[in-house]
């Protein structure tokens, strides 16, 4: 068992201030967790690497936002993460698979 390093979206580069999106790094995947509009309940998300389909970055100059495909169907749009914090989720998924279809974009 590894240790889990959890991200959190922020409220300066763009991230809700109540309903903040969160990556969970596991080693067998990422959990997401985003909180529904009503505020009273979350929805966690579990996703095996094997499951995701392409991962891509759009960078601005100091935010980024993560859009996360999965191979069945279903997109996952995070926003208000930091440049550094979206290269790092990058990098650990890179160095847990053997993902080609990573992508940047600026």
């Amino acid at each position: 068992m590894g240790s889990n390093k959890t991200l959190k979206s922020r409220i300066e580069l763009d991230g809700s201030l109540l309903r903040p999106d969160i990556i969970v790094l596991q080693d067998d995947g990422l959990l997401i967790i985003k909180r529904n509009w009503h505020l009273f309940t979350i929805k966690k998300t579990f996703l095996c690497f094997s499951d995701i389909k392409s991962f891509k970055i759009h960078r601005g100059l100091i935010k980024a936002k993560i859009t996360i495909q999965k191979k069945k169907f279903g997109n996952f749009s995070l926003r208000g993460f930091s440049v550094s914090d979206a290269k790092y989720v990058k990098d650990y998924m890179k160095s847990k698979t053997q993902l080609p279809r990573i992508t940047h974009s600026a």
